[in-house]
């Protein structure tokens, strides 16, 4: 018995605590405040986390319910907590797994559960490593945990791959920045501004950049408090083509205010390390499942396209998603018009693949001239044929059209649709002045019409007047004469309502 206490007695002398350990990560994709934990700015979920129980999903105004112990911390064996499910079975609609878009930047957040070295308890916490890893593209099964070691999330950002084993490089940590032993430097797992406020349930968080493939992956936290001694929490997500699908991550909040605990070390992650400015993006809902009937031989319908463009110069973009199927030589078109078409305001093409599944893609479309703030324009897309013709123009690129969709998109320079609303474009001016023209026309008419039988009326009742005992005989025919209202005289003039958009 002696030598374990004196083991246990010179780790104490050197600082090096052997302390149990447990957390979990509790969103997958969080956007909101890195100070305190924001429910409704979480988009993604860990495998099950709907069954965490009410007393724990009942959120708090100050997150700490997501620190709530329920037995949801797993220690490796098997590497996640629960078994893959290919129907996603182990989410719901309340708590969905993340939609990544590839290339962008996304934080995960977690309850602290009294691990970080900071001012309420010692210099001499540890945090061996804090990783994230991933599976490959559209995976059926979970990886082994040496699949999931070699595939760090952070190898899409690297010129060499990290090494299954590196726990000490900065480039290899989730956030990429580890903890450096023996600090109170607010990083790795221990990056939590407000840990000092509540140790147990404090919030910590962590940015990564997704995967540049889109697919169905599987992604595995991977934290060592102590060395050799890991706590996982796995997780589903979708990762789609950039602009397809939920816009992008990151987190907000001001860190540097929570200096009794760090000396002002703390930083956000997502604005310290992947130069974002800490305002996210708000989501945009996940892609719809794209049936199988929509598509056969050349076809595609629009999987995003904004509702409302605020770069309104030309030489600006935007991008537009879809999905296709399409055969040999084809090439996708995107034509931005005036309402009436008479006027193009951008132009983008892009080759097909050929393929008889539905492939997702997006395209950057340029606008060619400076376009009215305010206006509504026609966004049309195009499946061209151009086996045969090299030079198909835009004089003559719907000879060859084998498929064609549109939407309308408002482009306001202040990114608001109300700049839109009620609005044509400038090649519609004249014909809202030839309709106010015959507004007021139909105004003019309806008063000249009232005056004449407000005269009337008037004579009748001088005549009732005058010949005394026929008035009442006289006023009854006139009031009846008199009801007609400039709404009744009106109903032949009303303006045709605008067509529904139809798809061509």
């Amino acid at each position: 018995m002696a030598r374990p206490m004196l083991s246990l007695a010179a780790a104490v002398v050197v600082g090096v605590p052997i302390t149990d350990a447990h957390s979990w990560v509790a969103c997958t994709d969080y956007r909101g405040d890195v100070n305190y934990y924001e429910e409704d700015k979480c988009f993604g979920y860990p495998r099950l986390w709907a069954n965490r129980g009410a007393n724990a999903l009942t959120a708090t105004s100050d997150g700490y319910h997501i620190g709530a112990d329920t037995g949801y911390n797993y220690m490796p064996g098997d590497p996640c907590q629960s078994d893959f499910d290919g129907s996603y079975g182990n989410y719901n609609d309340d708590y969905p797994r993340a939609t990544y878009e590839a290339g962008k930047v996304y934080c995960l957040a977690w309850p602290m559960k009294n691990h970080g070295a900071a001012t309420c308890t010692n210099a001499f916490i540890p945090d061996t490593s804090t990783r994230l890893f991933h599976s490959d593209a559209d995976a059926t099964a979970d990886p082994t945990q040496a699949e999931f070691k070699a595939n760090n999330v952070n190898n899409v950002l690297l010129e060499e791959d990290c090494d299954a084993d590196d726990i000490s490089s900065d480039e290899c940590q989730l956030g990429l920045e580890k903890h450096d032993s023996g600090s109170m430097d607010c990083k790795g797992f221990q990056r939590s501004p407000r840990f000092c406020d509540n140790t147990d349930r404090a919030l910590g968080t962590g940015c990564f950049q997704a995967p540049a493939t889109a697919g169905d992956y599987i992604f595995q936290w991977y934290w060592e408090f102590n060395a050799g001694s890991p706590y996982s929490t796995c997780y589903d997500a979708i990762v789609v083509a950039a602009g397809a699908g939920n816009g992008a991550g990151g987190t907000a909040g001001t860190p540097d205010e929570a200096d009794n605990a760090f000396g002002g070390s703390c930083t956000n992650n997502a604005i310290e390390q992947f130069d974002t400015d800490g305002t996210p993006t708000p989501p945009t809902p996940a892609p719809t499942e794209i049936s199988d009937d929509k598509f056969s031989g050349d076809s595609f319908v629009f999987t995003d396209v904004p509702e409302v463009v605020s770069d309104i110069k030309s030489g600006d973009t935007f991008n537009v998603g879809f999905a296709y199927t399409a055969g040999s030589g084809r090439t996708f078109e995107i034509e931005v018009k005036s309402d009436n078409y008479k006027t193009q305001y951008g132009f983008a093409e892009m080759d097909l693949t050929e393929t008889d599944d539905a492939i997702r893609d997006s395209l950057e479309v340029y606008l060619t001239a400076e376009v009215p703030d305010g206006s509504t324009l026609k966004v049309i897309g195009m499946i061209v044929d151009k086996n045969d013709f090299e030079d198909i123009d835009d004089a003559n690129a719907e000879d060859f059209c084998l498929a064609k969709l549109e939407e309308e998109v408002c482009f306001s320079e202040d990114n608001s649709m109300l700049g839109c609303l009620g609005d044509d474009d400038d090649d519609d001016s004249s014909s809202r002045s030839s309709s106010n023209d015959d507004m007021s026309s139909v105004y003019a008419t309806a008063m000249t019409e009232g005056v004449a039988i407000g005269l009337v009326g008037a004579g009748v009742i001088f005549l009732g007047l005058w010949y005394g005992g026929k008035l009442k005989t006289v006023t009854d025919r006139s009031s009846s004469a008199s009801s007609a209202s400039p709404n009744q005289i009106g109903k032949g003039w009303e303006v045709a309502k605008k067509k529904d958009k139809q798809m061509i």
